[in-house]
C-alpha cells in the first residue's frame, strides 16, 4: 500500500524534533556538567602541601587520626567533625587528582587515586544505612527512635549532617572522579546523593526541608542526577530538581512562611529574618547552580531572576562594612543565633563570605541591575561603614526590621509582631537571645563598635530595648525556642 506521503513527511519530522531534543539535552547534561565541576574546584581547599599531608597521614583503613569519628548521640551536632573532616579531605585530593591550581603534580596520581578510595571505601562500608539504619538520617537518638543511641554507623543526630552536610561534599568530590570511579565507587556516590534526595517524596515531607533547605537538597539532586544512568544523566531528575529550585524562586507574601519576602528580606525558622545565614546561603546556592546551568535548558526564567535580584537588593541594606579591617559585616539583627559566635568561628558574625565575582559575572549574564550594583558596591575595599555608598532608609516591613544608611553612619532597628518571631536557640547557640527583638538598636560608626563583645553583654540591656530588667527569663527555654 503506498503511504501518504504527507503522514511519512510529518512522521519523519517528529522523529527529528525527538532526536533534536534528545540531542539538546544531552548537550546541555554535559555542559551543566561542565560547569559545575569548574565550580566544585575553587572552594575544594586542594594545595599541594595539603594533599601530601593527607596522602601521607591516611591510615591503612581509611581514617585519619586527626579527624573526631565520634558518631551518633556521641558526636558533635553542628559542624560535626567526622562528616566535616573526612569528606572535606577526600574533596581536596579528588580536586587536586583532576588538576586544581596549586596541586597541578598529582594530577591523575595513581598513589593519590589509591588513596582517595580507601578513604571512600570507609565511609561507604560504615554508613548508616550499610550498617545501622535509615531512620537514622532524620537524626536519630530522640525518645522511643527507630534510630536510638548505640545504632551503628557514621550518623548524626543533627538531621543536616545527613542530609545536607555529607551528601554535599562527597556528591562533590564524587563529581570531580565521575569517569573514573569503580562500579562499586559510582553505586555509593550515586546512593549517598539519591538517597538526600528521597525527603522530597515523602509525604508529608520533613519541615526541614523548606526554604534555604530545599535549595541544598535540590543542588544534592542535581549531583545525583549527574551521576546516574552509569554517568550519562538521568534527565528525569534534573529537570525534577531544578524545578524546585526555580519553584522556590518566588516571593512568599504569607506571614510565618520562610523564603523571600516581598520587602528583599528572607525569613527561615517560621517568622526570623535570617537573611545574613539561611538566605545568604540560600542566595549563594542559587547563584552557583544557575552559573552551572548558564545556557542550558535548566537556567532560570525571568520571574525567577528578578526574584534573586530582590533578595540582593534588599541583602545590601543589611550589610555594614570596617575600613580598618577591609571587610563587610552582616547587621548582627540579620544573623539571630549566630551572634553567639566570635570572629574566629568563621561563622556569620565572621563576615558576609560569598563570592562578589559570581554574583557580577551572574549579573552581568542576566543584565541583572540588583546584582550588578551589589558587585559594584561591595567589590572594592571599604573605606568607610557605609561601602558604596548607599544612603537613604529603608522599611522592611515583613521583618519589623529598619535600617537608616548616611554618608558616614549605619543604624538598624528590630521590633517583633505577629508577623515575626524572635531570635532563636538551636544547638546551644544564642542561649540568651530572648530580647534580640525588643527594639534592639545597633549604630555603626566604625564598624568595630560590636566586634566579639557578645561574651560580656548583659543580655537584659540590648541596646535601645525597653525591656523590663530580669522581668522575663533571657536563658533558653523551650518557650522561645524554634
Amino acid at each position: 500500500m503506498v503511504k501518504n506521503p504527507f503522514q511519512v513527511c510529518q512522521a519523519v519530522t517528529v522523529t527529528l524534533l525527538a532526536c533534536t531534543q534528545a540531542d539538546d539535552a544531552q548537550d546541555s547534561i554535559q555542559m551543566l556538567y561542565e560547569q559545575k565541576v569548574a565550580s566544585i574546584i575553587p572552594w575544594s581547599g586542594a594545595t599541594a602541601e595539603g594533599v601530601q599531608s593527607y596522602i601521607s597521614t591516611l591510615k591503612g583503613n581509611g581514617t585519619w587520626a586527626e579527624v573526631n569519628y565520634a558518631t551518633g548521640c556521641d558526636a558533635q551536632r553542628a559542624n560535626w567533625p567526622a562528616g566535616v573532616g573526612h569528606w572535606n579531605r577526600i574533596l581536596a585530593m579528588a580536586a587536586a587528582y583532576h588538576g586544581a591550581p596549586g596541586a597541578e603534580e598529582y594530577t591523575k596520581n595513581p598513589e593519590l587515586r589509591g588513596a582517595i578510595s580507601r578513604a571512600m571505601e570507609y565511609w561507604f562500608a560504615n554508613d548508616f544505612s550499610t550498617i545501622g539504619s535509615g531512620a537514622c538520617m532524620d537524626g536519630g537518638g530522640k525518645v522511643d527512635d527507630t534510630c536510638p543511641c548505640g545504632t551503628p554507623g557514621l550518623w548524626n543526630t543533627n538531621w543536616y549532617s545527613n542530609v545536607i552536610l555529607v551528601p554535599r561534599t562527597a556528591g562533590s568530590a564524587c563529581l570531580l572522579l565521575r569517569d573514573e570511579l569503580t562500579p562499586t565507587e559510582l553505586g555509593n556516590c550515586t546512593h549517598i546523593t539519591a538517597r538526600a534526595y528521597t525527603v522530597f517524596y515523602r509525604d508529608p515531607q520533613p519541615s526541614y526541608s523548606a526554604g534555604a533547605n530545599t535549595m541544598e537538597i535540590a543542588s544534592i539532586g542535581i549531583t545525583a542526577g549527574l551521576l546516574e544512568n552509569n554517568r550519562t544523566g538521568n534527565t528525569t531528575r534534573l529537570f525534577d530538581a531544578f524545578e524546585r529550585i526555580h519553584n522556590g524562586l518566588v516571593i512568599e507574601n504569607e506571614d510565618r512562611v520562610d523564603g523571600v519576602k516581598p520587602d528583599g528580606s528572607f525569613h527561615q525558622h517560621i517568622g526570623i529574618i535570617y537573611n545574613g545565614n539561611y538566605g545568604a546561603v540560600y542566595a549563594s546556592n542559587v547563584r552557583a547552580v544557575e552559573l552551572q546551568a548558564r545556557n542550558t535548558m535548566f537556567q532560570a526564567n525571568q520571574t525567577g531572576r528578578d526574584v534573586l535580584g530582590l533578595l540582593t537588593e534588599g541583602t545590601r541594606w543589611m550589610i555594614f562594612s570596617d575600613p580598618v579591617a577591609g571587610k563587610h559585616y552582616w547587621d548582627y539583627t540579620v544573623v539571630p543565633r549566630f551572634i553567639a559566635f566570635a570572629l574566629a568561628d568563621n561563622q556569620a558574625t565572621s563576615g558576609i563570605g560569598g563570592n562578589i565575582t559570581e554574583i557580577r559575572v551572574l549579573g552581568d549574564a542576566w543584565n541583572q541591575a540588583q546584582m550588578q550594583r551589589f558587585a559594584r558596591d561591595l567589590g572594592p575595599v571599604p573605606t568607610s561603614v557605609n561601602a558604596g555608598p548607599l544612603i537613604g532608609n529603608r522599611m522592611f516591613w515583613n521583618s519589623d526590621y529598619m535600617v537608616h544608611r548616611t554618608k558616614d553612619t549605619i543604624t538598624t532597628l528590630k521590633l517583633l509582631s505577629s508577623r515575626t518571631k524572635t531570635s532563636e536557640c538551636v544547638n546551644t547557640q544564642n542561649p540568651y537571645g530572648f530580647h534580640l527583638s525588643d527594639g534592639v538598636m545597633y549604630q555603626y560608626s566604625t564598624g568595630a563598635e560590636y566586634h566579639d563583645m557578645w561574651a560580656t553583654f548583659d543580655w537584659n540591656l540590648a541596646p535601645g530595648s525597653t525591656t523590663d530588667y530580669n522581668g522575663a527569663l533571657v536563658q533558653m527555654t523551650l518557650v522561645w525556642r524554634l
